[in-house]
């Protein structure tokens, strides 16, 4: 009798608390899962707001060629230099005269990409070198209406673009990969 009262007194109890463990688990998880995606959402709305920064500098950028960096405030230019490593304009012919830094060279406009410049937006690429981190460049057209005014080619900072590692909270990272998986 002792027996079977302790029996009927713990299956209850342990029946209770194996559905208490699995429902706290799920829902610890799903709390995690939200979490992470809050953490994506954040993320990507402040790399949409640094590579819009970025645009909105090349907007800035005349088409005079004489036009050097120097000239430019003090400040502005500071925050320039955050932005960017190099910065250029390239001509439809190829020239490229530079304004920041050292650009690397720019290959010429698809089609696709030439029709997207001349509505006044923006193109994005990736420079990828073997055994080093792949660099962003923007290029936007420096006069929509006139494609012979060139384009502004801009290689982003990657400090500046992806935020300092000790942003994110602890053991987090981003990968970022492209459509052929690299």
């Amino acid at each position: 009798i002792v027996s079977l009262f302790v029996l009927c007194a713990l299956v209850p109890i342990l029946a209770t608390a194996a559905l208490s463990y699995d429902h706290v688990r799920k829902l610890l998880l799903d709390q995690s899962y939200l979490h992470l995606a809050q953490l994506g959402e954040s993320y990507a709305s402040a790399l949409y707001e640094r590579l819009s920064g970025v645009s909105h500098l090349l907007r800035q950028v005349g088409p005079a060629p004489d036009v050097r960096l120097d000239a430019w405030p003090g400040q502005r230019n500071e925050g320039l230099r955050a932005q960017v490593d190099a910065l250029a304009i390239v001509g439809t012919d190829g020239s490229t005269t530079t304004l920041l830094g050292t650009p690397h060279p720019f290959a010429a406009l698809s089609e696709a990409e030439r029709k997207y410049v001349a509505k006044g937006e923006s193109v994005l690429r990736t420079r990828v070198v073997p055994g080093a981190p792949a660099t962003v460049v923007m290029a936007q057209a420096i006069d929509p209406g006139q494609p012979a005014a060139g384009i502004a080619v801009a290689e982003i900072n990657p400090g500046y673009l992806w935020g300092e590692a000790d942003a994110l909270p602890a053991v987090t990272n981003f990968v970022v990969v492209g459509s052929t998986g690299e």
